[in-house]
Order: structure tokens, then C-alpha cells, then sequence
């Protein structure tokens, strides 16, 4: 049995190097049809989505991104509630090496613009019924509305 330590020195030692990527220790070294989240939805509907369908889809966002300029360094804020689609994002974020700036839904729109001005967020993806806040005076970004037409990339 290891000390604290010493499971802190191994993990650090498989775990903290440069080269680490959240997306790969979270997801892609798992078994692709192995179950990752099961989400419950309030009306109790449940939606299963395996470590394969979330590499997958995580990459095509990742893509997406990337085509918006975003890669290691940029800010990419999420204002979205505990879905699938959430955690998608969170990991195509991390494939790139961007920071990611959770948004709480909670937030009014005066913190939330607070909040992208503060980390200089380039991207934010949103839930269409997050949308509005969004104040029109928070300086020119991208916004990528979660679940949308991949190709509707609005300034807010």
C-alpha cells in the first residue's frame, strides 16, 4: 500500500506532464462503446452516451473551433445547463488546449459580461435559451449556439 504521497508522486508522474491532455485522460483512452454519462432529463427521460459517441463528437466541435482560430491559450466560455451537449464542449476545449470559463446559468447578464471581459473569452457557447444574456454591449466576440446549425457562428 502507498503513502499519500506516493500515490500524489505517481500520479503527478503519469498525469503532469507537458504533453498531458484532459481529453485523452478523461475519454479517449477508455473503451469506446463503454458507458461515459447517462444524463437524466427532469421529464426522466435518459440519454446514454458512450466514451465513443463523446471522442466523436468532441472532435468535431474541437474542429469547429479550431477553424475559429481558437487553440492553446484561448479563453472559450460555456453558458450552458448539465447536458451531453456541456460536456462536448468542455472536452473540445481541452483537445485544443484552451481555457475553459464556466459560465452558471444563474449568472445575470451584467456578471456574465463581467466575466467574458475579465478572461478576455474569445468564443462563448451558449444554449439557445441562454442566449439572451448576452448583453449587446459586451465587446465583439464569437457565439456558437449548442445544438444549432454548426454553420450559424453569430458576433455578439
Amino acid at each position: 500500500m502507498s503513502t499519500p504521497k506516493e500515490r500524489v508522486a505517481g500520479l503527478l508522474a503519469e498525469y503532469g506532464g507537458s504533453d498531458a491532455c484532459a481529453a485523452e485522460l478523461l475519454c479517449d483512452r477508455h473503451a469506446a462503446n463503454a458507458r461515459a454519462f447517462t444524463f437524466v432529463a427532469a421529464d426522466l427521460t435518459a440519454e446514454t452516451v458512450t466514451y465513443g459517441m463523446l471522442a466523436n463528437s468532441s472532435k468535431r466541435v474541437a474542429a469547429g473551433l479550431a477553424e475559429l482560430g481558437v487553440g492553446p491559450g484561448t479563453c472559450v466560455a460555456t453558458l450552458m445547463g448539465k447536458s451531453s451537449d456541456l460536456v462536448t464542449a468542455q472536452l473540445a476545449i481541452w483537445r485544443l488546449g484552451a481555457v475553459l470559463v464556466p459560465l452558471f446559468t444563474a449568472f445575470a447578464p451584467a456578471a456574465i459580461a463581467l466575466r467574458l471581459e475579465a478572461s478576455d473569452t474569445q468564443v462563448v457557447i451558449v444554449d439557445e435559451d441562454q442566449r439572451f444574456k448576452l448583453e449587446p454591449s459586451t465587446r465583439s466576440g464569437r457565439c456558437v449556439v449548442a445544438g444549432g446549425d454548426p454553420r450559424r457562428i453569430t458576433r455578439r
